[in-house]
C-alpha cells in the first residue's frame, strides 16, 4: 500500500480529520471532543495533515499548534510546566504535534511514518525550530528509536476543576510523556523513516 500525507487545504477536509478524531478519541479514550472545547474553548491556530491511501481513503491524521503566545495546548489541556522547565528552548519558534488518529484497520507503522515525516518536512518548510508532543509511552518508545534528542517535561500540575480532570484522567490514562525536539534533530532522525511506499506533499 502507498500512502500520501498532505496539508487539509480545504474546510471540508479539515471536518473529514476532526470527523476520524472525534471516533477515535470516543472510541479509544472515552473522550467527546465536542464537550471537550466547552471546558477547553482555547482555539489554537493549527495545520492539519491527512494521510490517505491510493483510493483517497483517510487514514490517519495529525496536526501541528502553534502556541498561544508561548502557551502550548499540552500546558492548557495537561498542566505541563513547559515554560517553566523549558525556559531555556526557542519555544516561540516551536509547534505542538498531537491530536493524532487513525482508522483501526490502517497499517498503523505506515501512517505513523508518514506522519513523522510530514513534521520533520513541515519543520523545515517554515524553518521552525523545534517542536513539542505530549505522548503516551508506546509512541514515546517509537520516536526514541528514530535516534531523535529530545527535552523531557516531567512535571504536571494537577487539575483542580472536576470536569477538567475527567477529561484529563481518561485521556493521560496510567501515564504520558511531553517532551521538546530540535528541527535540526528530527530531520536527521526521520529521514530514515523514508520509503517508497509514502509520498510527503508538504
Amino acid at each position: 500500500m502507498k500512502v500520501t500525507v498532505s496539508v487539509a487545504s480545504t474546510v471540508a477536509q479539515r471536518r473529514q480529520a476532526f470527523a476520524l478524531l472525534y471516533q477515535i478519541y470516543l472510541s479509544a479514550f472515552g473522550v467527546d471532543l465536542k464537550k471537550l472545547k466547552k471546558i477547553f474553548p482555547l482555539d489554537f491556530r493549527s495545520v492539519v495533515l491527512l494521510v490517505k491511501n491510493e483510493t483517497g481513503r483517510l487514514l490517519g491524521t495529525a496536526s501541528l499548534m502553534y502556541p498561544h503566545d508561548i502557551f502550548f495546548p499540552t500546558e492548557y489541556l495537561f498542566g505541563a510546566t513547559i515554560r517553566q522547565d523549558g525556559v531555556h528552548l526557542p519555544l516561540r519558534e516551536s509547534v505542538e504535534v498531537g491530536r493524532l488518529a487513525q482508522l483501526e484497520d490502517a497499517p498503523k507503522g505506515l501512517v505513523t511514518r508518514a506522519i513523522m515525516l510530514a513534521v520533520a518536512a513541515y519543520l523545515k518548510k517554515e524553518g521552525l525550530a523545534g517542536w513539542v508532543a505530549t505522548v503516551k509511552p508506546t509512541m514515546k518508545r517509537i520516536i526514541k528509536n528514530t535516534g531523535v534528542e529530545s527535552v523531557l517535561f516531567e512535571t504536571y500540575i494537577e487539575e483542580t476543576n472536576a470536569a477538567k480532570a475527567l477529561i484529563v484522567k481518561r485521556y493521560k490514562g496510567n501515564e504520558i510523556v511531553s517532551f521538546w525536539a530540535s528541527t535540526e534533530s528530527t530531520i536527521v532522525a526521520f529521514k530514515h523513516l523514508a520509503s517508497e511506499d509514502i509520498v510527503v506533499e508538504i
